[in-house]
């Protein structure tokens, strides 16, 4: 599998250091390329040139006031959004999006869950498919535990809404922080063949901090289990605190990693 790690595109210096120290992959946020100018991009998208490095990973699909469950849910406003953002950075060259964006999808107080999974379902089949076929990329919804967001919260939920969708452009997002976080069994991952979009990668034993051998977490059995799934070239990015020392935790991640 790719290590990769989650960074602000805006972060050259970073996004340098980690190349040199082995990342092999950098993934960002979608809410803050959306937010950038089309030049802006353009600098983005020639500086990975430059480096010779890729960016086909983004998460955060959604700015947090937007509303995708509830009555006030905007489905239109979310789809002339995506059009909006993925035409001006299709020239980054992301092909996966990662669709947590817990704030845009909490449910208001008062309001069904089964009603807002059926609005899930909706916006991913009616308005989020589209656009990720129009423009080449697959969306992994992402389980959040329950502290973040108040729906879909363990891989299996997720599932559901994936299966009723049934639509290739539309996956799961597997994030080994939130699976140990709800406590789903690993293993479980296993029953997913074919449907895994992307991975994230931290240690839900140690507040979210960057993997390192020793820390208690069993990373070999969650790549054997990506594997098994037909996972076993994809790309993992790390998603965590670093602890303050981002080249230290890179290095100590890649170690632990890359012998599994």
């Amino acid at each position: 599998m790719k290590i990769g790690c989650c960074l602000s595109f805006k972060d050259e210096e970073r996004i340098k250091l980690g190349k040199a120290l082995g990342l092999e992959f950098m993934e960002t946020a979608l809410v803050s390329l959306s937010q950038a100018n089309s030049e802006e991009i353009a600098q983005f998208a020639e500086f990975l040139h430059e480096i010779d490095f890729k960016c086909p990973a983004a998460n955060l699909m959604f700015p947090g006031d937007m509303r995708l469950t509830g009555p006030e849910a905007d489905f239109k406003k979310a789809e002339d959004y995506l059009y909006r953002t993925f035409e001006n950075v299709k020239k980054v060259g992301i092909k996966v999006i990662v669709f947590g964006s817990g704030g845009a999808r909490r449910v208001p107080e008062g309001f069904s869950i089964e009603a807002a999974t059926e609005q899930l379902v909706e916006l991913c089949s009616d308005y989020i498919s589209p656009v990720m076929e129009k423009y080449d990329v697959v969306c992994g919804i992402e389980e959040l535990l329950k502290r973040s967001c108040n729906i879909l919260n363990n891989c299996k939920e997720a599932m559901d809404v994936v299966y009723k969708v049934n639509k290739p452009s539309i996956k799961l997002l597997a994030d080994l922080f939130h699976i140990g976080m709800e406590n789903e069994p690993v293993e479980s991952l296993a029953d997913y063949k074919g449907y895994i979009a992307h991975v994230h990668i931290s240690s839900p034993k140690n507040n979210g901090a960057f993997p390192r051998d020793g820390d208690g977490e069993d990373y070999k059995l969650f790549f054997d289990m990506l594997r098994k799934t037909g996972y076993g070239e994809g790309l993992v990015s790390i998603e965590g605190n670093d602890g303050g020392n981002f080249e230290a935790a890179v290095v100590e991640t890649l170690r632990c990693l890359k012998k599994i």
